[in-house]
């Protein structure tokens, strides 16, 4: 009798958890590209990348998924672009392809309405907001240029002290023909009469 009291509970236990799990599954966002805060992107060919947790390519959700999305910049100003869906490839992603070149070095906010809804009809748990910008492609250019003319410099140096370096060797050859008597005598500790005599 205890055993079978034992396994009742045991499987009411299980019941109970499995219902609670499946309830508390539902829609989420798993990943983005750009990754919230990332301020690496260049302003030309952005596109937004939401990797969600269920598929999101079904033709009822697609077409449910009008006004889901929006892209601002810092001043509220919208960005157009195009949510783009690939059911074979990626079916649990969707992209929005900006189709507009932003502005250097701008803070842009993408927002998700939590109505957003994915094939099997599983809606977000609230509205999700993720933040990017875009690179100050002047002070990069300013850093290229910089480190262009510090090669260009450091070209110029290198190249001017081979040239030194072989302009004193080939004289250092010419010079070993000729014997120089101060040299040679420094060399061997003798005077110059004693190392030449005449």
């Amino acid at each position: 009798m205890r055993k079978a009291g034992g396994i009742a509970t045991l499987l009411l236990l299980v019941l109970v958890l499995s219902t609670s799990l499946s309830f508390a599954a539902g829609l989420t966002l798993v990943s983005s590209f750009p990754e919230e805060g990332d301020n690496s992107l260049q302003p030309a060919n952005v596109a937004v990348k939401l990797v969600f947790s269920e598929n999101m390519t079904g033709d009822a959700a697609v077409a449910a998924k009008d006004g889901r999305f929006t892209i601002t910049d810092k001043d509220g100003k919208a960005i157009n672009f195009d949510p783009l869906y690939n059911a074979e490839k990626y079916p649990n992603e969707i992209w929005l392809q900006i189709t507009e070149t932003l502005v250097d070095n701008m803070e842009y906010t993408v927002k998700i309405d939590g109505g957003l809804e994915s094939t099997a009809g599983n809606t977000l748990d609230g509205p999700i907001t993720l933040h990017f910008s875009t690179r100050d492609t002047a002070a990069d250019n300013n850093g290229y240029m910089i480190l262009m003319v510090v090669m260009v410099v450091g070209m110029v140096f290198f190249t001017a002290w081979d040239t030194r370096r072989q302009v004193k060797k080939q004289q250092d050859a010419k010079d070993d023909g000729k014997v120089n008597p101060y040299k040679e005598a420094r060399k061997t500790g003798k005077s110059i009469e004693e190392t030449y005599p005449k």
